[in-house]
C-alpha cells in the first residue's frame, strides 16, 4: 500500500502536515475521507485507529487523509499556553474548523474527488460536525465517534449535574460490586471515588422521588453541537454517530440529545446512531475497532458508493 506525505500552508504561513492513503489504483469511487485527531492528540488516533481505518478503506476505493492541525503533532505552530481543560474547550468551540476545511478543499482539488466525508473521535467528531455545518457546499457526510455534546469546563466534576441515565448506569455498577471483595478493599483503603458515589446516590434518589421539570438547555451544554446537528439534518447530509456502550459520552448523549431532542429515535432523515456494546471511549480492543470499521464501511457503501448520491461537479 502506497502512502505519501500531504502538506498545505495556512493563511498564517504555517504548514499543516498529514499522511494521504490513496484509493487503490483503478478502484477509486470519487469519495475522500478526512480523519481528524481526537481533540489535541496526534493524527494517528487512539490505538492507531485512524491508521487502521485509512488502510481498511483505501483498498475498496476511498482516498483517506489524516492530518495534524496547526500546533498539533508534526504540523507547524504552537498551541497557546494555558490549562489543558481550557484548550479542550477551544476545540469544542471550533479551534480546528478552519484547518479542517482547508485540508478538505486541498484534498478534493489534488485528488479530483467528487464527495468528501469528515470524521473523528471525541473532539475530532465535534470539529467534523461544526466544519460540515459551516461548509455544506463542500462536505457530503460526517462520521462522529463518541462525540462530546457538553463543554469541558473549569468546574469541578463533582459540581456538574449528573443525568438520570448516567446515575442509573453508575448505581447498577455499584450494586454489582457489593459482593466483590476487591471493591470493599478499595473502600477500606480510601481508594474509592466518594464524591462520584455521593453524586450517583443523590441523583438516583432525586430521580426516584420525581425530578423537577428538566430545563431546555443545560448550563454545560455545547449549543453549537445541536445547531450544527440540526443543520445537517435539514440539509439531508448523511451523519453516522457511533458510540461505545461503556462510555460516559454515550450516557451523556442519551441524556442531553437522544431523549431531550430526538425523542429517543436512533435514526432520522439523515442521521443514524449505532452502539458498540461494552466498548470503551477509545475502542481499545481490536474487536471493537473491527466492528467500528465494519459499520463505517457499510454506511459509506450505502450512502456514497451504492446509493447513487449525487456527485458534486468539479470546479473549473
Amino acid at each position: 500500500m502506497n502512502e505519501e506525505p500531504f502538506e498545505f500552508r495556512g493563511r498564517d504561513g504555517a504548514v499543516r502536515r498529514g499522511i494521504l492513503t490513496p484509493a487503490e489504483p483503478g478502484r477509486s469511487n470519487g469519495t475522500g475521507i478526512v480523519l481528524l485527531p481526537a481533540g489535541l492528540k496526534y493524527r494517528i488516533g487512539p490505538h492507531r485507529l485512524n491508521v487502521t481505518l485509512a488502510r481498511r478503506l483505501a483498498p475498496v476505493g476511498y482516498t483517506v487523509l489524516r492530518f495534524d492541525p496547526c500546533g498539533v503533532g508534526e504540523s507547524d505552530g504552537a498551541l497557546p499556553a494555558g490549562p489543558l481543560r481550557e484548550l479542550w474547550r477551544t476545540v469544542e468551540q471550533g479551534r480546528f474548523v478552519d484547518d479542517t476545511l482547508h485540508a478538505a478543499r486541498d484534498l478534493r482539488e489534488r485528488c479530483g474527488l467528487q464527495r468528501l466525508v469528515l470524521g473523528g473521535l471525541c473532539g475530532g467528531a465535534v470539529t467534523a460536525l461544526l466544519a460540515a455545518a459551516l461548509a455544506p457546499e463542500l462536505i457530503d457526510g460526517v462520521l462522529s465517534i463518541n462525540t462530546a455534546v457538553t463543554f469541558s469546563t473549569d468546574t469541578k466534576p463533582a459540581r456538574r449535574p449528573m443525568g438520570r441515565i448516567q446515575a442509573r448506569h453508575n448505581f447498577k455498577g455499584y450494586l454489582r460490586k457489593l459482593l466483590a471483595p476487591a471493591a470493599w478493599a478499595r473502600i477500606v483503603r480510601g481508594d474509592s471515588d466518594y464524591s462520584e458515589i455521593t453524586r450517583t446516590v443523590v441523583a438516583t434518589v432525586r430521580s426516584c422521588l420525581g425530578a423537577r421539570r428538566r430545563p431546555e438547555h443545560l448550563s454545560h451544554e455545547n449549543a453549537r453541537f445541536m445547531e450544527s446537528f440540526e443543520s445537517l439534518e435539514r440539509r439531508s447530509v448523511p451523519h453516522l454517530l457511533i458510540f461505545s456502550g461503556n462510555d460516559n459520552r454515550w450516557l451523556e448523549f442519551q441524556e442531553v440529545v437522544l431523549q431531550r431532542r430526538l425523542g429517543g429515535r436512533l435514526a432520522g432523515s439523515a442521521y443514524e446512531i449505532e452502539v458498540i456494546p461494552n466498548a470503551n471511549h477509545e475502542l481499545h480492543f481490536a474487536d471493537w475497532q473491527r466492528e467500528l470499521e465494519e459499520r463505517f464501511a457499510d454506511w459509506l457503501n450505502r450512502r456514497f458508493r451504492d446509493s447513487g448520491r449525487p456527485v458534486r461537479a468539479m470546479s473549473a
